[in-house]
């Protein structure tokens, strides 16, 4: 069988959760189903067989006029000339009309402000393809989206193996290469929006520990290391932050267990950051907001979206209350104890084969 993987969304220079969680999904695949092809398609690696040799990951820009094209005809296209037996869209759209079944990864099917006219017609039809689409794929843990017409493909929440608790010889390695010591905070799935929260929160931290514990930040584009940079300096704790690209999943994997804290924006597309976090046993400080809620339950430590002191209060409680800490680890090593299975795409993997038959 022949999987065409479809993802509209820009590789980010700092590399982003949906960068990562990508590679997490793909990886998972190609171990479940090895005799499966599978095809990544996107605005700039065009048909480009996943294992033969490195991915693309030039950045691009979609506007409005663009998107419509790269899901409504270059897409459809795409599957016909690779022969393709199933579309997965990552991005959350499904084209209107295609040569194969299209089953959409985690849509979001909720109306946004769109820039331009055309932004507004592709998203229209782009949320239209995805009620006419043979499934979706979401997660046990997260609310469900008011789709009646679709049907749910329900996984249950997992992580990549490398993401795990104890530590391992290399993680020593790999954090004195980059001259970090265990003791450290990790932020990562921070929106350009949430930035300016995020800072405010994290002087109330300083106020208190002073430059000793080094905030370390992933995923950061140019843009977003600017605005920080902005945001620090006239306030003098600019020495604690620390911005770094996103490395691949292992060294990911050991920056998270060896942290003393992660905190997470709330965007929607964090819920593998959340997930990452909790098979580490890193205590968690995180926004409120549904997926929020439903994913991480009492295993973290939750203030209400726009709340700079609750969020500083709830990130410096956690650094310097032991008890706390350990409490919040404890609760997440439960939360995740079934993130770790042999087949975690399984219910994914029998239905494409059904409908690929």
């Amino acid at each position: 069988m022949k999987l065409l993987i479809a993802d509209s969304r820009p590789f980010s220079s700092g590399g982003s959760p949906e960068d990562r969680h990508r590679e997490e999904l793909i990886a998972a695949l190609r171990q479940a189903q090895p005799e499966w092809e599978l095809v990544l398609y996107t605005p700039i690696s065009q048909l480009q067989e996943i294992g033969q040799g490195p991915m693309s990951t030039a950045p691009w820009h979609l506007d409005g006029r663009t998107a419509l094209a790269f899901l409504q005809r270059q897409l459809p296209q795409a599957a016909h000339d690779a022969r393709a037996s199933i579309i997965l869209s990552l991005f959350g759209r499904a084209p209107l009309r295609a040569p194969v079944p299209t089953f959409s990864y985690l849509p979001d099917l909720q109306a946004k402000p769109a820039m331009s006219f055309m932004e507004r017609i592709a998203a229209a039809a782009g949320r239209a393809g995805t009620d006419g689409a043979a499934g979706w794929v979401g997660y046990a843990d997260e609310p469900d989206l008011d789709s009646s017409s679709l049907d749910r493909i329900t996984l249950d929440p997992w992580v990549d193996p490398c993401f795990h608790p104890d530590p391992t010889p290399e993680d020593s390695r790999y954090l004195e290469a980059l001259n970090l010591t265990p003791g450290y905070a990790l932020g990562f799935g921070f929106s350009m929006d949430e930035l300016p929260l995020l800072m405010a929160a994290w002087s109330w931290v300083v106020g208190s520990t002073g430059d000793s514990i080094p905030l370390v930040l992933l995923g950061m584009a140019g843009e977003a290391q600017a605005a920080i940079k902005d945001r620090v300096y006239p306030l003098n704790f600019d020495n604690t932050i620390q911005v770094r690209s996103t490395p691949p999943l292992e060294q990911l994997a050991t920056l998270y267990r060896r942290a003393d804290l992660f905190v997470s924006g709330g965007k929607r597309a964090n819920a593998p950051v959340l997930r990452w976090a909790l098979a580490s046993g890193t205590p968690l400080a995180a926004i409120e907001a549904a997926h929020t809620e439903s994913i991480l339950g009492e295993a973290a430590y939750l203030t209400p979206a726009g709340d700079a002191r609750r969020l500083g209060a709830a990130m410096l409680s956690i650094l310097v209350e032991p008890a706390l800490a350990a409490q919040l680890r404890e609760r997440a090593d439960a939360r995740a104890g079934s993130y770790h299975r042999a087949r975690p795409l399984q219910a994914l993997e029998k239905v494409l084969l059904e409908f690929a038959a």
